[in-house]
């Protein structure tokens, strides 16, 4: 099997990768603080739940930036007419 070439980064590239980190790193903690302040109803539920999946797509995009995900998602949700979601 042939292999991809390796991409490299330079400290350039990765620091602003670090800065993204930092910053979905505290959105996370936020989230887990709201969540311990405790789920009022399924609505509230759901918006934790998103907002849980924009810290996952911000860590994901610190690394890959605009370039498609590597992986196909592990677990699709598909839902007409309202929102989809995956698990990577």
């Amino acid at each position: 099997m042939v292999q991809p070439p390796q991409r490299t980064i330079d400290r350039r590239e990765a620091r602003p990768a670090v800065d993204q980190l930092e910053n979905a790193s505290a959105a996370l903690d936020v989230l887990i603080r709201d969540m311990r302040l405790g789920v009022r109803s399924a609505p509230h539920f759901d918006t934790l739940e998103e907002r849980a999946q924009a810290i996952a797509q911000a860590l994901m995009t610190a690394f890959r930036g605009a370039r498609p995900a590597s992986a196909a998602p592990l677990h699709m949700d598909i839902v007409h007419g309202g929102k989809s979601s995956a698990i990577w």
